[in-house]
């Protein structure tokens, strides 16, 4: 292996989507790239039995048993000390998107923060979308809110309450249309993990999975990556200008604090305040129940589309989780209680709703132990701002004839939403823990960090498609600085 790295043009950490979008770039370019993933294809003999955790309230993806061991085994690892804050991982090729996916949208040029850069993003969000099918509509309320650089392959709804709701008119304050999402193959959710089986049919790709890296330090040449491979401790060297780094906000930044040895530094961590909610439509009780649905959204609300701190509201058929999960929160027993379910499931819909990660207020950073160390906190004005998004979605679903099912818009934990991101921002001129727009972090050049630590912002839309389309943006122009 150390033969390979010292042959590679260069050496990606990290097999989630952002590492397999750079990857997939340099590869296709004829260049040579040793990929290096603390875990492993997830196998397909999980069990697959449903079971309901104690914290109820969080996405029904992060429940699902097959993940459990994985999720577990990726918190052991980190050993992180938590304070109010909901910390989740996944040690797997293919990252997070294992359980996730990926929602689909583009950042505008307001959230990237600087119009050069939003010119570069439009052309890898293009070749990303060519290469991977997206679903949804170019053509309605929120095809130009989703962004207009995306191919778009139209899909149809079949679940009879969301087909009612596209039937609706968007008005300036509230947009109602199509989700977008991302899959391998028209039917599965996209997943980072196919994109690496894929490479590794290339002479040009090797994968070291089962290696952990714990710690980066700097070199009169470059970079020593600290290695735990099959209980074995190894160092690797990487000549500068040959590293990417992509092993997810959280880990890629606590590596990042280790190598420039900055202790004790408090770092702003964003993520996306959410909730979730159950929407029934009676005229389409007694119906027929559509089981074949993506499980991915299919509709969404934009709440105050035009303003900075809009709220994103998706929506899904049941289908998307367990019905043991909807059976335990009727308040019946439970012969009842799937009495009710099927009574109820043909006009039922399950949504979350995501506001901008401006509401987030996380601390993050490293203790002189080296222990990782976030504190939760939401904004002061994170509470208002979900019961105006929670008010809005009310009144439009009793406008169509719906209802907002008890118990609904409960805050799920801190953290929860997994959407981490802008630890350590992109800037024109980058300041302390601050990155460049080649994601090379001030006092470590030629380390360049291609996850979601260096977006400039969060804002509430899905941001795994932005991820990867600056990652591939910089593998670009690493390419052009050859």
């Amino acid at each position: 292996m150390d033969d390979l790295i010292a042959q590679a043009d260069f050496v990606i950490v990290g097999a989630g989507p952002a590492g397999s979008a750079a990857a997939w770039r340099l590869v296709n370019s004829g260049r040579r790239v040793v990929m290096i993933d603390a875990g492993d294809y997830l196998g397909t003999d999980a069990p697959a039995a449903p079971s309901i955790p104690t914290d109820a309230n969080v996405s029904p993806k992060l429940r699902d048993p097959r993940f459990a061991p994985n999720f577990a085994r990726t918190r052991a690892g980190l050993a992180p000390v938590l304070k109010n804050f909901s910390l989740w991982g996944m040690e797997a090729v293919g990252g997070l998107s294992n359980a996730w996916g990926g929602g689909i949208a583009e950042f505008n040029a307001r959230e990237l923060g600087d119009a050069t850069l939003a010119d570069e993003m439009r052309q890898s969000y293009r070749y990303l979308s060519d290469r991977i099918r997206i679903t949804g509509s170019a053509g309605d309320a929120l095809g130009a809110f989703w962004g207009r650089n995306t191919c778009v392959h139209e899909a149809p709804v079949l679940h009879k309450p969301l087909l009612h709701l596209l039937k609706s008119k968007s008005t300036p304050q509230f947009y109602v249309g199509r989700a977008r999402s991302a899959s391998d193959d028209g039917v599965h959710p996209y997943n980072a993990a196919t994109t690496i089986a894929l490479l590794e049919a290339s002479p040009h790709f090797t994968l070291k999975e089962n290696a952990r890296i714990d710690s980066i330090s700097v070199t009169g040449r470059g970079y020593r990556l600290h290695m735990i491979s099959g209980g074995e401790a190894h160092n690797v060297e990487i000549a500068r200008g040959k590293l990417l780094l992509a092993t997810g906000t959280i880990m890629t930044t606590k590596l990042v604090l280790g190598a420039l040895n900055a202790v004790d530094t408090r770092l702003p961590l964003k993520s996306n305040p959410s909730s979730a909610f159950a929407l029934l439509f009676p005229e389409f009780l007694f119906g027929p129940a559509q089981r074949n649905h993506p499980p991915a959204g299919e509709v969404s609300f934009v709440m105050q589309p035009g303003t900075r701190d809009y709220a994103i509201a998706n929506l899904f058929t049941p289908t998307i989780v367990s019905p043991l999960d909807i059976i335990s929160r009727i308040p019946a027993s439970p012969g009842t209680a799937r009495q009710i379910l099927k009574l109820i499931y043909p006009g039922l819909v399950l949504g979350n709703l995501f506001l901008s990660g401006a509401h987030s207020r996380h601390i993050m950073m490293l203790g002189r132990d080296q222990k990782l160390r976030i504190a939760g906190v939401a904004g002061t004005q994170a509470k208002e701002a979900q019961k105006a998004a929670e008010k809005a979605i009310r009144r439009f679903v009793l406008g169509r004839r719906g209802l907002v099912l008890p118990g609904s818009f409960p805050a799920t934990p801190l953290g929860s939403d997994i959407h981490y991101a802008a630890t350590l921002p992109m800037r024109r001129v980058p300041g302390p823990l601050q990155s460049n727009f080649m994601g090379e972090i001030t006092g470590l050049p030629g380390m360049h960090v291609i996850d979601g630590a260096t977006l400039p912002s969060l804002p509430a839309r899905a941001h795994t498609f932005t991820i990867m389309a600056n990652a591939d943006r910089i593998a670009k122009n690493l390419l052009n600085n050859i």
